[in-house]
């Protein structure tokens, strides 16, 4: 069985080991980044207008990378494709 968890939704909030004794084998927190993202995007565009800076530390190059920039410059590269030539 599966479990949708939601928190702040309607199923009720239980942790992983209740469930697992209540016979669900997986969880799915559909809800869980998103509500953070939202709570964090909220917050920095807040600070920007307030303050005309988001006060990140984080790069765009941090973010490229997470997202699979180094994956997709090889596989570029090995096709024979110069499209982050300039990266």
């Amino acid at each position: 069985m599966c479990y949708n968890s939601v928190e702040n939704g309607v199923s009720p909030l239980i942790t992983a080991a209740e469930a697992e004794q209540m016979g669900y084998r997986i969880i799915i927190f559909s809800f869980a980044c998103l509500a953070l993202a939202y709570e964090a995007i909220t917050t920095t565009l807040e600070r920007l207008r307030d303050t005309g800076l988001t006060g990140s530390s984080v790069s765009p190059m941090t973010i490229f990378e997470v997202c699979g920039l180094g994956e997709s410059i090889a596989i570029d590269m090995a096709a024979g494709g110069h499209a982050f030539d300039k990266v």
